[in-house]
This record gives structure tokens, C-alpha cells and sequence, in this order.
């Protein structure tokens, strides 16, 4: 989980309602100025380690193949992880739809799953929503929309500002998960999401893993759920607490979609922890495990775009 100050939700209510506040009663305009649509703002975001993030990523392995799903922190400490898989996607057929789905840390708002049809502001630009696909999983009544939670939720705003950089155009469709969701929650949406991977759009898990432990013993609890990941055991991962990682749900949902579609096996990318990759093996750190899954009919990427 990112250190920090986290905005409340009822916080952020406040700024949509005061986006709004230029209309009448009636929704006529106060004034002849034309009002812009409501976005997310941009909370969580921060220049310095974002760029060395971007730099960071360049020295890291490109995915083989046609990337289907991956894992990635959400903790800006690992941020060379998060600039990595979205990096690496612009070098060839870039998605043009990223579905982003992380934990609900506080797990606020409406039971179940939750998203957005709001666009996210960024320095690069506004990330726009994937409306028709958010329309059809809220059809099925697999997620609700609670627009102010998603604000302060940084598993998945704080990595809207990575979308916008890499992958300009590229729509998403935000979910957040909470803890209490059970195997047949995950299931049922990981089966859902899977009739969405149509080779355009690409599903990402942002979790964290271990926390609070230090280098060595975080190295530990990264075995026992990477065994799990490798052998696809979502049932495992339920029996797991945050010092092994803080949204098991989110992952199973992946596992779950990556089955259906008939992915090929999670490949590791990196296994470290926010306190090795900053030289402090005794400080109480956030561990990540980083990789992807390749798609069935997977063929290697070639380089179409220009890097950032």
C-alpha cells in the first residue's frame, strides 16, 4: 500500500459535486460558460518518482509474446514495474483497452466490485472509460459504479498517469475489489472479464504483496504465493493475509480470466521488495511479484512504435 495521505471519499464527493456546481436545479447552465464533464483528478501523482520510474523500466526484460494479463505494484516505491508492462506494451500492437482491477483497501462503498464511468485527468492527458464494456459487466450485475471511491483509491487511480504516458488512446475499465469477496466471486467475474480478451484488451492485476516485514522474511512469503501463482491455486491464495499480499481476490479474479481464455503460465518477472530495491534490508517493506501471462495464440511482439 502507498505511504501517504489518502483523500476520503466523502472528500471527493465534494469536488464532483463543486465540477457540477455551475448547473441549475433544472440542469440548465448558470452561466454562458459551457461546464467540462466531471473527471478524476489526478491525487496521486508525483513527478520526480514517476520519471525515474520511466527510466528505471528501460533496463528491464520486454514480455515474449502477446501479453494477456499481468501483475503489477501499485506502490510507487516498485514504480519501475508499473512504467515496465505499460512500456512494454506500446512497443508493439499496443491494447486499446487496459481492464485495471485492484483491491478496495478500505472497502468502502457499495458491496462487491466497484468501477467508474468518469474519465481520469493526468498530466498526459484524460484517460477515458471503456463505457461500453463498464455498461456490460454492470449489466450482468457483476460491478456497481461509486465514482468517489474510485477517486481515492490508489490501486487503481494512482496508475492512470502510467496509462495516459504509454498507451494515449487506450480506454479503461476500473475495478476495484473488496477483501470479503469469496473463490466464486472471482471465479464468476474471471470468466466474465475472459470474454473481453479479444486481443485489443489487456487485464492487469496492481497488488502489493507482503507488508510491513523486513527484506528477508518478505522473500519468504513471496515463495509461498509465487508457488501459488505457478500452479494457478486461487484456493491458496484465499487462505493468505496481508503479509503475504493485500488483495488475493484481485489475483484470483486474474487467474480466474486467464484460465478461461486459455492463457499460458504466469512468467516472472521480478521478485523483490520495496526495502532491496532501495538497499535497506532491515527497513519494514512492501514486496512485489511482477509478470504476465501470454495470450493462446501468442506470436513475439515487434517493435512498431518509437520507445518513451
Amino acid at each position: 500500500m502507498t505511504r501517504g495521505l489518502r483523500p476520503r471519499a466523502w472528500a471527493v464527493a465534494s469536488l464532483i459535486a463543486l465540477a457540477l456546481a455551475g448547473a441549475s436545479c433544472d440542469g440548465s447552465a448558470t452561466s454562458t460558460t459551457q461546464l467540462a464533464p466531471a473527471t478524476h483528478p489526478a491525487l496521486f501523482y508525483d513527478d520526480a518518482m514517476f520519471f525515474s520510474s520511466v527510466r528505471a523500466a528501460a533496463a528491464l526484460p520486454v514480455p515474449k509474446g502477446d501479453v494477456a494479463g499481468g501483475i503489477i505494484p501499485h506502490d510507487w516505491r516498485g514504480g519501475e514495474y508499473i512504467t515496465w508492462l505499460f512500456r512494454s506494451l506500446a512497443e508493439g500492437d499496443p491494447p486499446t483497452t487496459v481492464i485495471l482491477i485492484g483491491p478496495n483497501h478500505d472497502n468502502e462503498g457499495y458491496p462487491g466490485v466497484l468501477t467508474s464511468e468518469l474519465a481520469w485527468s493526468t498530466p498526459f492527458g484524460l484517460v477515458q472509460p471503456d463505457r461500453e464494456r463498464i455498461d456490460a459487466l454492470m449489466g450482468l450485475g457483476l460491478v456497481s459504479a461509486d465514482e468517489p471511491v474510485l477517486t481515492t483509491e490508489h490501486s487503481v487511480a494512482g496508475l492512470m498517469p502510467a496509462i495516459a504516458y504509454y498507451l494515449p488512446g487506450a480506454r479503461v475499465v476500473p475495478l476495484i475489489i473488496r477483501g470479503n469477496a469469496g473463490p466464486k466471486d472471482a471465479e464468476r467475474l474471471g470468466r466474465a472479464l475472459a470474454s473481453q480478451l479479444d486481443g485489443t484488451t489487456l487485464l492487469v492485476a496492481a497488488v502489493d504483496f507482503s507488508h510491513d516485514l523486513v527484506s528477508s522474511a518478505a522473500e519468504r512469503n513471496n515463495a509461498v504465493t509465487l508457488a501459488a501463482l505457478r500452479a494457478g491455486d486461487s484456493t491458496m491464495l484465499f487462505t493468505l493475509d496481508n503479509r503475504y499480499l493485500d488483495s488475493p481476490e484481485s489475483i484470483a479474479v486474474l487467474m480466474a480470466s486467464m484460465a478461461s481464455a486459455g492463457a499460458g503460465p504466469f512468467v516472472l518477472t521480478a521478485d523483490t521488495n520495496s526495502a532491496a530495491l532501495r538497499g535497506d534490508e532491515l527497513a519494514p517493506t512492501t514486496s512485489y511479484l511482477v509478470g504476465y501471462y501470454t495470450a493462446a495464440a501468442s506470436s513475439a511482439r515487434t517493435s512498431g512504435r518509437p520507445q518513451r
